[in-house]
């Protein structure tokens, strides 16, 4: 597959769509595993403690993982794990990884989506940028252009910052959160019929399905060693002909690859984002400093 170029995109949702699409025009797909660090220096009261923070102040927190988890991530693995359902949103999964980057480069290497194609196997993903205001970080749409005999998908998602987490924990614990706009159809009609949208015209967006749900978050916590908890979450339904059983499967089986291009993206941070490089929002609502 080529790899284009691309501005900085909300990956969750475009890695988990292209590797949806791929699934569903291969039948199955199996990911690797990040590799994360082992912690050294940190207790597993001290693990407790940082994801015990976050998760008092979070949006959409996620279970605390039990000691067999915990012993996991202290080991130098990967912890992946199923989510309860969440407001309207079904089953979901999660990952969980302690790494060596910092807490800004990990949150950077899962926003800079800079080298992301938007094909999959025998699927395109059309995607269009909205503006954006306050605490968003991303607010765009997508239109999963698939493959018969599946019916075409779209979707419009908000991704905020919690500059109040940021806040209260003193900058230990960065967190964004996406949520799918139910209002959807409605804002982006007019914006399609007008020819807004690149590729994408109003018969196609009419005849799609609006996917039912779509949650889920990305956190970045720094730890009392000097390492960094890093987290991916989500939860989400296809609609229509995909079962949502189909669709959590394969938000587990893409894990694993979303973690390892997050960690092998946050290796490159300090070398790609230096001057000319577009500002990525930070988890206070700011913007991460440039190298």
């Amino acid at each position: 597959m080529q790899r284009v170029q691309l501005e900085s995109d909300p990956t969750p949702t475009r890695r988990q769509y292209l590797s949806w699409l791929s699934l569903v025009a291969a039948a199955s797909a199996f990911g690797g595993l990040a590799r994360p660090a082992r912690a050294a220096g940190l207790s597993d009261a001290d693990l407790m403690r940082t994801i015990a923070l976050w998760r008092k102040h979070s949006r959409l927190p996620v279970p605390m993982p039990d000691i067999k988890g915990r012993a996991q991530l202290l080991a130098g693995k990967t912890l992946k794990a199923w989510l309860p359902p969440r407001g309207n949103a079904p089953k979901g999964a999660m990952a969980m990884v302690i790494t060596d980057h910092s807490q800004a480069d990990m949150w950077m290497g899962s926003a800079d989506d800079g080298h992301m194609s938007d094909e999959g196997d025998g699927a395109k993903l059309i995607s269009h940028h909205l503006p954006k205001t306050g605490d968003e970080m991303f607010h765009w749409y997508g239109f999963v252009d698939l493959p018969p005999p599946f019916t075409d998908r779209h979707f419009l998602i908000r991704t905020t910052v919690n500059s109040a987490l940021a806040k209260v924990t003193h900058g230990q614990c960065w967190e964004r959160t996406w949520t799918l706009d139910a209002n959807g159809v409605a804002t982006m009609r007019p914006i399609v019929a007008s020819g807004g949208v690149e590729g994408l015209s109003i018969e196609p967006f009419e005849k799609a399905i609006y996917v039912p749900s779509n949650v889920g978050g990305w956190v970045s916590l720094k730890l009392p060693n000097g390492q960094t908890l890093f987290s991916y979450h989500a939860s989400s339904s296809l609609g229509g002909d995909i079962p949502d059983k189909l669709a959590n499967r394969f938000v587990m089986l893409t894990l694993g690859n979303i973690m390892d291009e997050v960690v092998r993206n946050a290796g490159r941070m300090r070398e790609h984002y230096v001057a000319g490089h577009t500002p990525i929002k930070s988890g206070d609502g700011g913007t991460v400093p440039l190298y």
